[in-house]
């Protein structure tokens, strides 16, 4: 089950009461008990959108009791041995020996303790300490006694909003807690927060009590692009569906203390439901009105193929791993800017004395012209490529296959094909690899949240038709989910006990709420007994607690706030964690690597070995499967699954250029063999796997360039000079005398390189510069070499 799913289910939960709208609906205008409840229930809750700003509090608690979960089992049975599926190991043994890969046998338990982990996570390590059951039993104890506690306050007019966030832990001899104050501004398109208390080590000391800010405006556009009126609408919409959809066993009215009385509560209502039920609901809400949500509300033009929605994804995947490397080599970016700075001023004041003597000077920069123009490029044999992937394109539309055929193949005793197994799982949930043994196996040992996921999963494409990017409201929906009732609650029949939840909504004499409280409690075979209670509190209705501007005038960025601090330690500490771990002197292993660092090590020494990054990706996309998919190894041959992941790795790499000639023919007839023919047809692990080998093969051809280069050119100079050299020429075309040239210009900005970083830049550093250098000198390459140079020659 996918962990980020679960995280929004319980966050829309948590916080539905802290969005909601009035529904303005003529459709329901009785006046029974049921639809008086429901009206009262929405307009209180929807007050809070109907006055220019409040003041929120509250309260958030959790309860876990591990004692009848799996986690505690598996504690208590720690000397006991888990174990690799034998036949899986098997055949992996037989697939790493024949992709020669060379592996100890100690590495080889390590990765199959890896594997192990990826399929069982709560019992991984039961071989030797159980680490990662008492992990999350420490951690589920320590919520026990965190009590978290928040306000804040709204400001609609100002498009502010602040957040006061308190966590404290409390135990006989300790006493943690820590304020973690936060404003986010829409006016100014900034957040702020001090987080001091939470990590005081990335705040210096003359920062520890002002905000921090980030901006947030080169988001301006997008934000922009929201049509504000229909997402409030939409949040209406929305949030009313618990009580717009409850029957009348679900909401009654409760009695209200005299204490609450005293409050200012005048009335009660009680919302009583079960989790699955209403993650149902809101699921195939969303469903349906995504496009609406995206198109209309978003104001985001989405694609038609899934191919450009994939390639979407792996840009993002892309610029967040970009981000990351960023991060960690901010310093040495930040002395490389402020190097191009000493150099450009040098050396430009010394090229205006060499152009511009007291006489009127040539424009020396029109050779720059020159090297900017493009050089058409033209492409062999394009046609009949282009034939190729026509043909296969226009078969793949004839091999998809309906939810009756899936359903068909479940009873065939024939070899299937794997593009039709990831088809039929992904769009209409059926596993034609499990038997009905394996099927019933893996209901019974499913969480009950997985179970629940499961049941909306065989919901959601009865649905489909419905997707429009028009609003469909509440009202609307409500009779779509009346129509499709029964099988709405076959689906839930099967997806194990309810999960009980309840919502109380006490509202004021005027009807608005005032106190929201939640509570959410279930079963579950790995976890245990497992509650969430959280409550809020609004008032100041109209006249909410104004923010102090004066310390958001005074705020500091976060570069600023950080400086000086022990973000360099940090992050370096960081990165390491994330690298090879060590080895103890007497042989054991220290760190346990995951599963993905494993992957990676893995890959860069196939990669080393074999200059191969079809090899390379076979080797880690198999092993992903195994841990992933292991129904899947089990069923194909060593050479089928080789077979298919050549196809993925020329699906999920665009650099990869697709073979030619009888290459070409022969991949097209690997598409055909497996199905791998329609985008649908392709599990996700491609991506992950592909990320994994194209840093490891550019990073192994970066580390051997760089091996080369400096083993060629020896001094710090010769080697900034040389890759400057290379990317000059990446971005222009020289011809033979501008290239003689480009060499000498950058020979000076070599020698000026070497000099500052020594402290010692000065005129003598560009004594060789002269006039036919204008033109040559380009700082935006000098920071990259500067940056690449620095990195490469530690």
């Amino acid at each position: 089950m996918r962990l980020k799913y679960l995280s929004c289910c319980l966050l829309s939960l948590s916080i539905v009461g802290c969005s909601q709208h009035v529904i303005k609906s003529n459709s329901n205008t009785s006046n029974s008990t049921n639809t008086s409840l429901e009206q009262q229930a929405v307009t209180g809750v929807n007050a809070m959108y109907e006055y220019p700003s409040y003041d929120y509090r509250g309260n958030m608690g959790f309860q876990f009791d591990t004692s009848k979960g799996k986690i505690a089992n598996t504690q208590t049975t720690s000397n006991s041995t888990q174990n690799l599926d034998p036949a899986i190991q098997k055949q992996l043994d037989q697939y790493l020996k024949q992709q020669k890969l060379s592996l100890s046998k100690q590495e080889k338990q390590v990765l199959y303790e890896a594997i192990l982990a990826e399929q069982s996570p709560y019992s991984y390590g039961q071989g030797s300490d159980s680490s990662s059951a008492r992990i999350a039993a420490g951690l589920m104890n320590f919520m026990n006694d965190l009590k978290i506690s928040y306000d804040g306050s709204v400001h609609y007019r100002d498009k502010m909003a602040s957040l006061n966030l308190v966590a404290k832990y409390q135990k006989p001899t300790l006493l943690v807690e820590a304020k973690l104050p936060m404003v986010v501004d829409f006016q100014n398109y900034k957040f702020y927060a001090n987080y001091f208390a939470f990590m005081p080590y990335l705040v210096n000391k003359d920062s520890q009590a002002s905000f921090a800010y980030l901006d947030f405006s080169k988001y301006k556009q997008d934000l922009d692009r929201v049509n504000v009126p229909k997402l409030v609408d939409y949040l209406k919409q929305m949030n009313a569906l618990p009580y717009v959809l409850a029957d009348t066993k679900q909401l009654q009215r409760m009695h209200v203390s005299a204490s609450e009385k005293q409050q200012g509560i005048s009335n009660k209502i009680r919302y009583q439901g079960d989790l699955g039920n209403l993650m149902l609901q809101m699921s195939l809400f969303e469903q349906i009105n995504k496009p609406y949500l995206t198109q209309r509300v978003m104001g985001v033009v989405e694609t038609d193929t899934a191919s450009e929605d994939a390639s979407t994804v792996a840009e993002e995947a892309e610029k967040a791993a970009d981000a990351a490397v960023a991060a960690s080599s901010e310093s040495v970016s930040a002395q490389a800017y402020a190097s191009s700075e000493r150099v450009a001023t040098l050396i430009n004041n010394r090229l205006d004395e060499l152009l511009y003597p007291e006489q009127e000077s040539t424009d020396a920069s029109e050779h720059t012209e020159e090297v900017a123009e493009a050089q058409e490029e033209t492409v062999e044999d394009e046609v009949a490529e282009d034939i190729a992937t026509g043909a296969v394109a226009a078969a793949s539309s004839s091999q998809l296959l309906s939810e009756q055929a899936c359903e068909a193949l479940l009873s065939s005793k024939k070899h299937l094909a794997i593009g039709d197994v990831t088809y039929c799982q992904d769009i209409y949930g059926i596993k034609l690899l499990q038997t009905a043994q394996g099927k019933a196996k893996s209901t019974a040992s499913a969480s009950a949240l997985e179970q629940k996921v499961l049941a909306m999963q065989e919901v959601e494409h009865i649905f489909e038709p419905y997707v429009s990017d028009q609003l469909t409201d509440v009202q609307a929906f409500k009779a779509l989910w009346i129509k499709h009732q029964p099988e709405i609650q076959a689906a839930l029949a099967e997806s194990g006990q309810a999960m009980p939840v309840t919502i109380d909504v006490a509202l004021d004499n005027q009807g608005r709420a005032v106190d929201l409280a939640y509570q959410l409690q279930f079963a579950d075979e790995t976890i245990g007994n497992f509650g969430i209670n959280l409550d809020m509190q609004v008032s100041n209705y109209g006249h909410g607690t104004p923010i102090d501007k004066k310390a958001l005038r005074d705020a500091k960025s976060v570069e600023e706030v950080t400086k000086g601090s022990m973000l360099e330690n940090v992050v370096t500490g960081f990165t390491k964690s994330l690298g090879m771990s060590g080895t103890g002197v007497d042989g054991q292993q220290g760190e346990q690597l995951s599963f993905d660092q494993q992957l990676s090590d893995l890959a860069e020494k196939t990669f080393a070995n074999t200059g191969s990054y079809i090899k390379t990706y076979q080797s880690v996309f198999v092993l992903m499967l195994s841990a992933n998919r292991p129904e899947i190894v089990k069923n194909y041959s060593n050479s089928e699954l080789n077979e298919i992941a050549e196809v993925y790795a020329y699906r999920f790499n665009d650099r990869l250029e697709e073979p030619k000639g009888k290459a070409l023919t022969r991949l097209n007839s690997l598409k055909a063999k497996h199905k791998l023919l329609d985008p649908d047809q392709f599990d996700e692990l491609g991506y992950s796997a592909a990320r994994i080998v194209q840093d490891a093969s550019e990073g192994a051809k970066e580390y051997q360039a760089w091996n080369k280069r400096v083993q060629q050119y020896k001094t710090p100079q010769a080697v900034f000079a040389d890759y400057y050299i290379e990317l000059f020429k990446d971005d222009y075309e020289l011809n033979a005398e501008q290239t003689k040239t480009l060499k000498s210009a950058a020979a000076v900005l070599g020698q000026a390189f070497a000099d500052d970083r020594k402290d010692k830049l000065s005129e003598q550093s560009i004594a060789k510069l002269n006039k036919d250098h204008d033109g040559f000198m380009d700082y935006d390459l000098y920071e990259k070499a500067y940056v690449a140079v620095v990195k490469h020659l530690k």
